[in-house]
């Protein structure tokens, strides 16, 4: 999977996506999204600084706009349960929960997975 910016921004440059960037005001970059086709795996993740978190459904919302300019289907989103700030973002940006995983992850916590 992707763990990082750079990677994420590879994987566009050689077609297999999008990733897109999210800077305030000074110019810093506060956050990134990734819309990928990894291996026919098409995935979406983000990271935004705490301070941004109301911006970044259209962070979201960029990415997979620029996902679907290359490919068609579904993007899926994956996130730990307990992350009710992350999964909420996502489904305020228009992602539906599909699926739950209970005890996938190393600590036992579920997984959720949502589908854009």
């Amino acid at each position: 999977w992707i763990y990082e910016f750079r990677s994420a921004y590879q994987e566009m440059c050689s077609g297999n996506g999008c990733a897109v960037v999210a800077e305030n005001r000074q110019g810093t970059i506060v956050g990134y999204a990734y819309a990928l086709n990894i291996m026919g795996n098409p995935i979406l993740d983000f990271t935004v600084h705490g301070d941004y978190d109301a911006d970044a459904p259209k962070l979201l919302q960029a990415a997979v706009a620029g996902y679907r300019q290359k490919f068609s289907g579904s993007l899926f989103f994956y996130a730990a349960s307990a992350d009710s700030e992350k999964t909420g973002i996502a489904v305020e940006a228009g992602a539906v929960e599909c699926a739950v995983l209970p005890e996938a992850l190393s600590d036992n916590g579920s997984l959720k997975i949502f589908r854009f």
